[in-house]
């Protein structure tokens, strides 16, 4: 919880620590009125559960809506920065100086918009500003630490020769420091440097240093390196010296931002870099990390933080050995895996399951998490149900991954024999019942939801229906959503959609804030005709969140059990159903409506 007197860093580091620690839980972070934005922005690309919480000087603490995706892209209105600080006919009076900084072997330029530099292995070492009708000139580094002298001077006309040799002499002067390592200070600019000069060993064709940016709630901020990749897609390349805790969440702060400016940025590197990129690039973080002998490489919080990242995320990291001498080595993991590092907290349920399964599939994986043949997760047993609906178009993209949820559920499902499906019967509080075939991903052939349009095809699938028969001979149903490492019960695709004309009702208290004709999602997201969720949803399946649709945040069980509702005039569904219900026949309630 966060106190009055806090900065932005500090909301900022809250977060931070939060993610870190939280492990299977949920997170609620308490922060005060006003610096709570930037974690709201970050918050949609979490994938754990994180509420914010806002307290007001009188200690009030109330909820903070929740953000799509797509509001907080929209707020990202800042103009893309690419033009190079304009001398104009002014240049013409420090000709000489210009082509000496240009020719120097030992300079690279690192120009901004506001004015243009030069560089000696990361240590800026000549800057030159327009300032009123002149420019300002500085040579040499200005810092107690580095015993080279410092010329600073103005400009409003010609430059004379004794000017130009004392701002050369104080930039040669620095120079000549960081080259002999006098000034070893600013390591992670000369890291930067560095990985510019051997950005093809990153898998990048090209990069530009410092790009100007935005990060949640406004502030400005710089990529070090931006670039495009031999996959085509643009690369954000956040470096780091030593630990920092909010390594994870500045290179998702920059992604965001690139995101927002996707196209833009394509035409600007295509441009700039002569790099054709494709209309809508992936854009993949890639945290590379310095390592100095004797420190530690990363904060023990940044692992953790990692493994959040959400999944629609590309992220890779990369270790530079000997960065600062003449054998430099840059070793790269692959894409979302974290190396072995010290870290303050176990890992995750998700990552402890993923590592265990990985490590007893051995050689039967490629790209480290999927099996390379096609149904190689899946039991003898299930083997029949995985060809049925391989066959019928069924099987999910992600069907062959080690922590795929459906292969979860076929192998749990897909061979069960009528004794095994009478024992999950008794699980769900129903003795002597006669089961029926189950069906895995149903789709309800009626299109009772109304969810089907031209434009898009997908409907509602329900993981396990299970249906059987009662002593009094009446039908009974059970549905069964199968999770293996989720957290979630997914999320409301209307809600995230840059379409919705009314997320105002998203974010209003009650289902659909009782407003059916306005609903995005009831109404089909724009489709022909509306959906019937509301028909069918019963008052008091859900509690009231206090921060908007409860259905925003569970979606699945919304889509879900409107089809059993509806079939309950021929099949008496046992779930969901209110806490005061009556017992009906031999069913008791229970957990029987997911898994």
């Amino acid at each position: 919880m966060g106190c009055p007197d806090e900065k932005q860093s500090d909301a900022d580091l809250a977060l931070a620590y939060g993610l870190a620690h939280m492990g299977d839980r949920e997170l609620i972070v308490v922060l005060p009125e006003g610096l709570e934005l930037p974690t709201r922005q970050r918050i949609p690309w979490i994938d754990a559960p994180v509420t914010v919480m806002v307290h007001d000087s009188d200690r009030l603490i109330e909820p903070s809506q929740p953000l799509s995706r797509g509001e907080v892209l929209l707020t990202y209105v800042d103009p893309l920065v690419t033009a190079v600080h304009a001398l104009g006919e002014r240049a013409a009076w420090i000709e000489r100086l210009l082509t000496w900084a240009d020719t120097c072997p030992e300079l690279v330029p690192a120009h901004r918009s506001s004015y243009l530099a030069w560089h000696c292995h990361g240590r800026l070492v000549l800057r030159i500003a327009k300032r009123g009708k002149g420019m300002r000139i500085t040579g040499g580094v200005a810092s107690a630490t580095t015993p080279s002298p410092h010329h600073q001077v103005d400009v409003v006309d010609q430059m004379a020769p004794a000017v130009l040799h004392r701002v050369t002499s104080a930039a040669s002067a620095a120079i000549a420091d960081r080259l002999g390592g006098i000034d070893a200070s600013h390591g992670e600019h000369q890291l930067q440097e560095r990985l510019a000069g051997l950005h093809r060993k990153l898998g990048l064709t090209a990069t530009l240093r410092e790009f100007p940016a935005i990060r949640p709630g406004g502030a400005r901020g710089f990529i070090d390196l931006l670039g495009v990749g031999h996959d085509g897609a643009i690369h954000i390349v956040e470096t780091k010296i030593g630990p920092d805790p909010m390594l994870a969440l500045q290179g998702l702060d920059y992604w965001i931002w690139a995101t927002a400016h996707r196209d833009g940025l394509v035409a600007h590197l295509t441009d700039d870099l002569n790099h054709n990129l494709a209309p809508s690039p992936r854009i993949v973080i890639d945290y590379v990390l310095g390592a100095t002998p004797g420190a530690p490489l990363v904060s023990p919080y940044t692992a953790a933080q990692l493994e959040l990242i959400d999944g629609s995320v590309p992220w890779q990291v990369h270790t530079v050995a000997d960065w600062d001498g003449d054998d430099t080595t840059i070793s790269s993991f692959g894409r979302r895996l974290v190396p072995e590092w010290p870290r303050a907290t176990t890992p995750r349920f998700a990552a402890r399951v993923e590592a265990d399964l990985v490590g007893r599939s051995g050689d039967a994986l490629h790209r480290r998490v999927f099996f390379a043949e096609s149904g190689a997760g899946i039991i003898q047993a299930a083997r029949p149900a995985f060809d049925s609906l391989r066959d019928a178009g069924g099987l999910h993209g992600f069907i062959d991954h080690v922590r795929s949820s459906q292969a979860f559920a076929l192998n749990l499902f897909g061979g069960t024999t009528v004794e095994e499906q009478r024992g999950i019967w008794r699980l769900l509080g129903c003795d002597q019942v006669e089961p029926e075939a189950l069906a895995l991903e149903y789709v309800d052939p009626h299109d009772a939801l109304r969810e089907l349009q031209p434009a898009r095809t997908h409907q509602t699938q329900v993981d396990v229906l299970m249906r059987a028969t009662d002593p009094d001979g009446q039908k009974i149903v059970a549905l069964i959503e199968v999770k293996l490492t989720e957290s979630g019960s997914g999320t409301c695709s209307a809600f995230e959609s840059p379409a919705n004309d009314r997320r105002d009702v998203c974010h209003n208290a009650g289902p659909w804030e009782h407003d059916t004709a306005a609903c995005f999602q009831l109404r089909n997201q724009g489709g022909p005709h509306r959906r019937t969720y509301d028909q069918f949803v019963r008052p008091g399946w859900v509690r009231a969140t206090g921060t908007g649709c409860e259905f925003r945040e569970l979606n699945q069980p919304m889509a879900t059990s409107p089809w059993l509702v509806r079939s309950s005039t021929a099949a008496r569904p046992i779930w969901p159903r209110s806490p005061s219900a009556p017992r009906r026949g031999t069913c008791t309630p229970g957990a029987n409506g997911t898994g």
